[in-house]
């Protein structure tokens, strides 16, 4: 029997170290470094959304002037291929301005990107990490001794009285009570004797 208890009392002891390394901060960090990331994007969105409303300025400009030269001077471009260059720049004005309206609807998108990574980042920086560190592990904790067949009973002033004890092997109910005269070896011995019966 004593080695069976000594893999178990190993396991438990491994989970226990398991749960202190858990790190509630990585999930704040991810957030931030996302934030950081929007706010880069919307930069550069809103400066490829002016460079292009300047393009489409100037081309306008160039649409208006080829429009009162329409008269053609001496050497001036046929009427065909004054024409043709006219379609080429109402191609490209439509071109930047579905580039412009492209660039505006991700530029509103990330805007509320951001604005939901701020108010997240902000919830976490009120919440107190550590004590919700802390609750989670001693959850999951009991909730791993639970899941092994021993259920603590606590008395009216938060002491430990006893523990209700499932046996892997009947799956009889034992009960086990809280002799504070044992050590925590005789009483871990009889825990798992009774989950052994």
């Amino acid at each position: 029997m004593s080695a069976p208890t000594a893999k178990v009392a190993d396991v438990l002891d491994m989970l226990i170290t398991m749960t202190h390394d858990l790190d509630p901060t990585t999930d704040f960090d991810y957030l931030a470094q996302a934030a950081e990331n929007v706010e880069q994007v919307e930069g550069q969105r809103l400066a490829e959304g002016e460079d292009a409303l300047n393009n489409l300025q100037t081309l306008q400009q160039q649409l208006e002037r080829a429009k009162t030269q329409s008269t053609r001077p001496p050497g001036a471009l046929s009427e065909a291929d004054h024409s043709k260059k006219m379609g080429e720049l109402e191609a490209a004005k439509h071109a930047l301005m579905k580039q412009i309206t492209a660039a505006e609807d991700a530029l509103a998108a990330r805007e509320g990107q951001l604005k939901a990574l701020q108010e997240k980042e902000r919830k976490l920086q009120t919440r107190d990490i550590e004590a919700e560190h802390e609750l989670d592990a001693t959850t999951l904790k009991l909730e791993l001794i639970r899941g092994m067949g021993f259920e603590p009973v606590w008395k009216g002033d938060g002491s430990l009285d006893k523990i209700i004890v499932r046996s892997l092997v009947s799956n009889e109910i034992n009960v086990v009570p809280i002799d504070n005269s044992m050590t925590s070896e005789e009483r871990t011995q009889l825990l798992w004797k009774s989950a052994i019966a």
